[in-house]
């Protein structure tokens, strides 16, 4: 939520980058014809927001729906594999609940404890490439990942009533966040005849703007800013049941992901020709999710 009181050309640069990625991995790697995937599941969303202090301002939380499609040479139980490619695109919705508190220019009406809900939409994509290294004698392997994403998304929070009965406007975000991942990945890590895949390392937001669609609420124009790039963690557990000649089979995912967001730079924006200072606080973003999904 900002606190008060375009993505075209960078996609498409974006895209280029990802595209000669996996054009290139696909055309050197040894390894087996790339496979195809698809998956669904629940992701458990948690976004906080800070002052200064480091006083929270306000809380969402709740369920979202998410389902990814997914194309790889990943066959994870070749061992001896070198060169890996992964694609992955994924949209996501959702309503959570919201704890926080009112924004307004009037001191009477600003400050007040706040219950609402906020709806989420939003996609997501990644490429990343890697080089794997077989260890333990080849029952099992080291992967070395790097790569590009983004994450697209809406935030509308709803409209609803203050503690002291003053209706209090919803706002509608939208967020575009381009970053670079750099990962580990060790397969077979526990001994099971279902394949195990765990993968972790950092993620690095380069590109990061926020719209606020203030127009809709009495400011004179709608304004965007753009929070601070600072790294996050993730990671991720993949299960695969044991490969039976060529067909297809049921794989599980378990992760972990999120952001942070340093506050933006103070702007300015006007309300009936009343000029207000507004930022976008230190953002929190924790996601934990599972998939379940079936590689063809």
């Amino acid at each position: 939520m900002i606190f008060i009181m375009r993505a075209s050309r960078k996609m498409a640069r974006l895209a280029s980058l990802i595209s000669v990625m996996i054009l290139t991995s696909s055309l050197c790697t040894a390894s087996p014809v790339a496979t195809v995937g698809l998956s669904g599941g629940l992701e458990s969303f948690h976004l906080k927001e800070f002052d200064n202090s480091g006083t929270r301002l306000l809380s969402e939380s709740g369920n979202r729906y998410v389902t990814t499609a997914f194309l790889d040479n990943g066959d994870k139980y070749e061992l001896q594999t070198r060169l890996l490619y992964h694609a992955e695109i994924s949209a996501y919705w959702g309503r959570v609940d919201y704890d926080g508190k009112s924004q307004s220019i009037e001191p009477a009406q600003s400050n007040l404890p706040l219950s609402s809900q906020t709806d989420y939409q939003g996609g997501r994509g990644e490429a990343m490439a890697g080089y794997r290294i077989p260890i333990a004698g080849g029952l099992r392997a080291l992967d070395i990942i790097g790569g590009l994403g983004f994450d697209i998304w809406s935030r509308s929070i709803h409209s609803a009533v203050a503690s002291n009965g003053t209706l209090v406007s919803g706002i509608k975000e939208i967020y575009n966040a381009y970053y670079g991942k750099a990962a580990l990945g060790l397969n077979n890590l526990f001994a099971s005849t279902w394949h195990n895949h765990l993968e972790f390392g950092i993620k690095m937001p380069f590109s990061i703007s926020e719209r606020i669609n203030l127009s809709k609420v009495g400011y004179d124009s709608d304004l965007t800013v753009y929070p601070g790039n600072t790294y996050s963690g993730f990671i991720s557990l993949l299960i695969e049941p044991p490969k039976h000649n060529n067909s297809g089979h049921m794989v599980i995912k378990v992760y972990y992901d999120g952001f942070r967001f340093n506050p933006s730079k103070t702007k300015t924006v006007s309300r009936n020709g009343t000029l207000v200072y507004a930022w976008q606080p230190e953002t929190h973003i924790d996601i934990f999710g599972v998939q379940l999904g079936y590689r063809f």
